[in-house]
């Protein structure tokens, strides 16, 4: 399933001329492409990502005043599309989409700016399969990071127990319809803590 927030008539080509398995496109609704100037897109109305809680508050009287996010910026529509449309896919997956809303197992998100190495369904079956036998707590799967420095010659061999952090661990992310109802019990905090972050 591929999932895009964007229409770009060349990716959809590509994704329909795949013919060594089923395939189906989906389309965000919400896309930054088709909301220009409203929400989820950038409006008059909002608040610059720097404007001063106060000033925001009551001079500018922007329409997201109250909602700065953790760090005191104001939502940058280009980012917040990120959580959004992750959000809504994931949605669509484990509840919309018939080929899929009675599927049990794991399923894998994959972004269109990721590399996907030749062996990572295997990789991702040998995880399951530790997942299963471990006696750690552990929900999400993932096969890539976004460390700046890897020694792939020493740690090559290696799958890491930690805790999970959004900025570091969405790459070749993995989980069941079990990690994603744990999830959905959280959405309230998911979707009200920031329009980004995690």
């Amino acid at each position: 399933i591929f999932s895009h927030d964007v229409w770009d008539e060349d990716l959809n080509y590509l994704v329909r001329s795949i013919d060594f398995t089923e395939v189906m496109q989906i389309f965000y609704p919400f896309s930054l492409q088709t909301h220009t100037h409203t929400f989820p897109g950038e409006s008059k109305k909002d608040c610059p990502r720097d404007a001063k809680i106060h000033s925001a508050r009551r001079e500018m009287l922007c329409t997201n005043a109250a909602w700065p996010d953790i760090h005191g910026h104001y939502r940058e529509a280009q980012f917040t599309q990120t959580k959004h449309h992750w959000w809504w896919k994931a949605n669509q997956v484990f509840h919309n989409l018939q080929a899929t809303k009675n599927f049990q197992g794991t399923i894998l998100f994959l972004e269109e700016d990721h590399y996907a190495s030749e062996d990572f369904l295997h990789v991702l079956s040998l995880m399951i399969t530790e997942k299963k036998k471990s006696s750690s707590k552990i929900d999400i799967l993932c096969l890539g990071t976004y460390l700046r420095k890897f020694n792939f010659q020493s740690n090559s061999k290696q799958a890491e127990v930690t805790e999970w952090i959004s900025s570091k661990h969405n790459m070749g992310m993995a989980f069941t319809r079990k990690e994603w109802n744990t999830i959905v019990s959280c959405s309230s905090s998911f979707c009200k803590y920031d329009d980004y972050n995690w």
